[in-house]
């Protein structure tokens, strides 16, 4: 895992929705980096999205709640997170 991968799933705290310049203003790279991680993130079951509420036509992320990590794949992580919506 990269630097920017690992800073950006620490720097957020479970149930908090940000946007990417949020994202990028808390683990100090540039936002066009950031973005891109954060695509490869959602890739890889780490953030969830969603439209932004307060923003029309913004988005936002939050840290998914599966595990994610050497050895966790996303169809196993995709699966863990469904079990978890219907069994909290």
């Amino acid at each position: 895992m990269s630097k920017l991968f690992i800073a950006i799933v620490n720097s957020m705290t479970d149930g908090e929705w940000l946007t990417s310049a949020q994202i990028a203003k808390r683990v100090g790279y540039k936002a066009p980096s950031v973005r891109s991680m954060i695509v490869r993130l959602i890739a890889d079951g780490a953030l969830l999205r969603k439209e932004d509420p307060e923003n029309p036509g913004g988005v936002v992320y939050r840290k998914a709640r599966a595990p994610i990590g050497f050895g966790i794949s996303r169809n196993l992580a995709d699966f863990q997170s469904l079990v978890q919506q219907v069994r909290p």
